[in-house]
C-alpha cells in the first residue's frame, strides 16, 4: 500500500462516477480524498471493477484516467495515470505539432460523452440506446432499477429481445403468461420499424410506464420509459366516473370555463339528438382553437 493516497490531506466529499468498458459501465462513488496525483473513492462494492478505469467528477467535465493501487471492501485507492506518466518521464520527446490538437479534441469529446452518460444516469426516465441491430449500447440507472436489471446483465450489451424476455422472467408485465410471447414479438417489431407512438406499459406492481421509441440518425433507436402512474390512474378514474354518468336518468352536461360543452351523457345526447361522433369532433375542435 505504499502508493496509497495520503490520508492527511485532500479530504473531500464529492460525488463521482467510476467509468469503464468504453463508457458503457458507470458506478456511483463518493470521492473521499483527492490530491494532484490520485484519489480514494468509496462504492457500494468494488467487485468487478477493473484495474484501469476513469474517474468522473460529477458537475464538472473532469475525467481522469486512473490505475488501481489498492482496494478494501468498499474503497479504491487510485493513481492518476497522466501524472504517473509525467513523473516517470519528466523530459519526454516533443510530439509532432499536429498530434497535440488531435489528442486534446479527442479527450474533450470523450469527456463530454462520459459527462452525458453520467447525466443520463441521474434522471428518473429510463433510457435505452440501441444500435442498428437492436443491441444495447447504453442502459441508464433508472432503466436498470425500473426493470430490476442486474449490472452484469446490462453490461453484456443484451439485445432488445433479451431485455424483453428478462421482463417476462421477472414477471414485470401485467399480462397473462399465454400472451407474453406475442407481446414481446410485437414490441420488438415496433422498435425495429422505429414506431414513435407512445405506449403505456402496465406493470405487475401496479405502476404504469410510458414507452416511446425515437429513431436515431445512425440507424439506432433510443427507447425512453417515463413513469406516468399518477396520470394514468387519474385517467382511469375519469373513465369510471364518465361511465357512471352515462347510466343516470338525468341529463348531464359538463362545460369548460368558456362554457363549451366537453361532455354530454347519453340522456342529453338523446334529448338534443346529438351523436357521440359529433360531440367528439366538437371537443377536438374546441381544444385545438383554445
Amino acid at each position: 500500500m505504499s502508493g496509497q493516497v495520503s490520508a492527511s490531506r485532500g479530504r473531500t466529499f464529492l460525488a463521482g462516477k467510476i467509468v469503464f468498458n468504453f463508457g458503457r459501465s458507470a458506478f456511483d462513488c463518493t470521492v473521499r480524498q483527492l490530491t494532484e496525483t490520485g484519489a480514494t473513492v468509496e462504492l457500494e462494492s468494488v467487485v468487478g471493477i477493473p484495474d484501469h478505469i476513469q474517474l468522473l467528477l460529477v458537475g464538472s467535465n473532469q475525467v481522469k484516467p486512473c490505475k488501481r493501487l489498492w482496494q478494501s471492501d468498499r474503497q479504491l485507492g487510485l493513481a492518476f495515470e497522466e501524472q504517473q506518466a509525467n513523473a516517470a518521464a519528466p523530459t519526454p520527446a516533443a510530439p509532432a505539432p499536429a498530434a497535440i490538437p488531435e489528442r486534446r479534441s479527442g479527450d474533450i469529446l470523450r469527456g463530454h460523452m462520459l459527462a452525458l452518460r453520467a447525466a443520463l444516469d441521474q434522471i428518473p426516465v429510463g433510457i435505452l440506446l440501441l444500435d442498428v441491430e437492436l443491441k444495447a449500447q447504453f442502459i441508464n440507472r433508472a432503466f436498470r432499477n425500473m426493470w430490476r436489471l442486474p449490472d452484469e446483465v446490462a453490461d453484456r450489451n443484451p439485445s432488445f429481445t433479451d431485455l424483453m424476455h428478462h421482463g417476462c422472467k421477472t414477471m414485470a408485465y401485467e399480462l397473462p403468461a399465454a400472451q407474453l410471447e406475442a407481446y414481446v414479438a410485437e414490441r420488438v417489431r415496433l422498435v425495429n420499424v422505429g414506431d414513435p407512438s407512445p405506449i403505456d406499459l402496465r406493470r405487475s406492481n401496479g405502476d404504469v410506464v410510458r414507452c416511446q421509441c425515437t429513431p436515431l440518425p445512425d440507424g439506432g433507436r433510443m427507447v425512453s420509459y417515463t413513469p406516468v402512474t399518477d396520470i394514468v390512474r387519474a385517467s382511469d378514474k375519469l373513465k369510471v366516473l364518465t361511465g357512471a354518468l352515462e347510466t343516470v336518468e338525468d341529463g348531464v352536461v359538463l362545460l369548460d370555463r368558456d362554457l363549451n360543452a366537453i361532455f354530454l351523457n347519453r340522456r342529453m345526447r338523446e334529448f338534443w339528438e346529438v351523436s357521440e361522433e359529433e360531440v367528439a369532433r366538437h371537443r377536438t375542435h374546441t381544444t385545438k382553437t383554445a
